[in-house]
Order: structure tokens, then C-alpha cells, then sequence
């Protein structure tokens, strides 16, 4: 064979004996690697999660098999959690959430997973995450549940019953699966904030959530000095404020209206969303705060004020510090 020529370019010079050869080496070769892989054992799929499922009165629960012996404690702070929030606000959440008809909502009761972080929505999320009466925490915190380790951090508890006041958010956020457009300083993310840190107050816990809440005086700081601040905190700040002088009444009864009486705020008119929250509010306790909210920067239509003007002028002022069982 000339050096031009090439083993492909010329199959004339192909034998009958090396064609054997070649089909032989084939037949041997494809023979040994079925035989092999006959022999070995399949190649085992990446495991999904792995959980142990249980439902208490109020939660469907999915709690990662690595932190299962902690069962009794996600059991008995899911629950106290429930209990405390329809205490606050007046209303069963279950109850209200199986009424609404959007495919996302848990029923019959509120599911709460506690994955490891591979498997959470984030992948490795440090906390937790809450979508309508879905939430999650990352189950390593759930190892802070247990009596030693809760006398010196509640951090895994906080997480806990925060995700749950996320869901809880349904309650002054959306009525039947639509949102009511309530406004940001009453139904911003410090609203679950408000409720979480009351909770972790009456349980005897609020040296964290004073460190917290001072954060959010700071940022209610920034807002009236018109700088960049976080609009939950400013929420807080505002809800703690009421708290402070009305206790639950006013907000109660903000809840009752948006969730019994279907009442929902105009999108587009922020000065009239304002002056409708704040008619129930002043009405729910029979003084007019306009001139509070008017001097923080919350604004109302001049109908609303007229209204309210009519009532006794309150004498409140803003709550700098949180108090409750301390």
C-alpha cells in the first residue's frame, strides 16, 4: 500500500482473515462489558429526602429523619405557636384557609416542613421560607428545640414561629385567595415580626427580640428622616406603637373586616386605602389617631379626616421600647 493511500481509502486490501478478526475482537469485547455490567449492581439513584410524616390538630407535618428523635418538641411548639397567634388575632387559621379555593393551600391543616437543606425550596437556606400555609425551616435549627440547648438560644423557636406568622399573614394580606391591598406600614413583612416576637415574649424569651426591635427603631428613624430604611421595620414599629396603647382591639379588628366583611383597600389610592385602615382602627377604639399617623407621615383623603376629626383626639405616642411578661 503506497504511503498515500490509508486503510479507509482502500477496503480492497481488506483480507477475509482480518474482517474475521475484526468482527471476533468486536463480539468479544461487547460480550465482556455485557457480562460485566450483568455482574454489577446498579447504580444507585441520588435518595430524595427522607421524612417522618405526622399530623398534630393543626399541622401536616414532614420533619427530616436525621432530627426525628426531636419530634416531640416540633410537635408541642407547632402547636403553642397556633394557639397563640388565634389568641392575638381572633381567628382559626385553618378554619379561614379551607375556604379559600387556590391550588397552593394546604388543607385540611397547615403544613410545615422541616427539610434538610439540600432539599428546601433554597437550596441551603439558613431559616426558613413560608408560601400561603406552607412553610418551611431548615431542620438543623430544629435541634435547638430541646430543653438544654432553649435555656440559652431560641433562635431555631424564633424561625419556627416567624415562618408560621408568615403564613399567618394571609389573615390581614388576602381575603378568599386575593389580595386586599391593606397598606405597607399595617401588612408589610414586620407585621409576622409583630406577631412572632409577642409570642416569644409571653413565653419568657424577649432578650432577642429587643435587640431586634431596636433594629427597628432605628430603621423607623431613617423613614422619618426621609433616608433609606426597611419598610417591615417601620411596619413593626407602627403595629407595636398601637399594641402599646389599644392592646389586640384595634387589630382584631382590621382582621374581622378585611376576613368577615370581605373589605379590601383601592390600589391606586393610597391616601384612601389609609383613611379606610385607619376609620376601622379609630373606631375600633373610639379615638381619632389621624393626627398621630399625619405627623409620621401616613397620609389620608379629606373626607376620611373630616370623619375622624369628629372623634376625641387620642393621646398616644410612639413605642421606642417592646414590653409584654418580661
Amino acid at each position: 500500500m503506497r504511503k498515500s493511500e490509508s486503510w479507509h481509502a482502500a477496503p480492497r486490501a481488506r483480507t477475509a482473515g482480518s474482517l474475521f478478526l475484526a468482527m471476533l475482537l468486536a463480539t468479544t469485547v461487547f460480550g465482556a462489558v455485557l457480562a460485566h455490567a450483568q455482574t454489577q449492581p446498579a447504580q444507585a439513584k441520588p435518595a430524595g429526602p427522607q421524612f417522618v410524616k405526622f399530623s398534630t390538630e393543626h399541622f401536616d407535618v414532614e420533619l427530616d429523619q436525621s432530627v426525628a428523635e426531636y419530634r416531640p418538641y416540633v410537635e408541642v411548639y407547632l402547636e403553642l405557636g397556633y394557639r397563640m397567634f388565634q389568641k392575638y388575632t381572633g381567628v382559626d387559621y385553618n378554619a379561614m384557609m379551607n375556604k379559600v379555593n387556590v391550588a397552593n393551600v394546604h388543607k385540611p391543616r397547615y403544613f410545615y416542613q422541616l427539610p434538610a437543606s439540600d432539599y428546601m425550596w433554597s437550596k441551603d437556606w439558613g431559616g426558613g421560607l413560608t408560601a400561603w400555609n406552607n412553610s418551611q425551616m431548615n431542620a438543623n435549627l430544629v435541634k435547638t428545640l430541646d430543653e438544654k440547648s432553649m435555656r440559652t438560644d431560641q433562635h431555631g423557636l424564633s424561625i419556627l414561629w416567624h415562618e408560621l406568622a408568615n403564613g399567618w399573614s394571609t389573615v390581614y394580606a388576602s381575603k378568599d385567595g386575593k389580595p386586599t391591598n391593606c397598606p405597607g406600614w399595617f401588612a408589610a413583612e414586620g407585621h409576622a415580626g409583630f406577631l412572632r416576637h409577642h409570642a416569644m415574649v409571653d413565653l419568657g424569651y424577649p432578650k432577642n427580640q429587643i435587640e431586634e426591635y431596636k433594629v427597628a427603631v432605628s430603621h423607623f428613624d431613617k423613614y422619618m428622616a426621609g433616608q433609606q430604611h426597611d419598610p417591615g421595620s417601620v411596619c413593626h414599629f407602627f403595629l407595636e406603637t398601637l399594641w402599646q396603647k389599644y392592646d389586640w382591639k384595634p387589630f382584631r379588628a382590621v382582621y374581622d373586616a378585611i376576613q368577615q366583611d370581605g373589605l379590601t383597600f383601592p390600589a391606586d389610592n393610597p391616601e384612601k386605602a389609609n383613611g379606610m385602615l385607619l376609620t376601622i382602627i379609630c373606631r375600633s377604639v373610639g379615638e381619632n389617631l389621624l393626627p398621630f399617623f399625619t405627623e409620621h407621615k401616613v397620609k389620608v383623603d379629606d373626607e376620611t379626616a373630616k370623619q375622624l376629626s369628629k372623634l376625641p383626639q387620642a393621646k398616644i405616642t410612639v413605642a421606642r421600647e417592646i414590653w409584654g411578661k418580661m
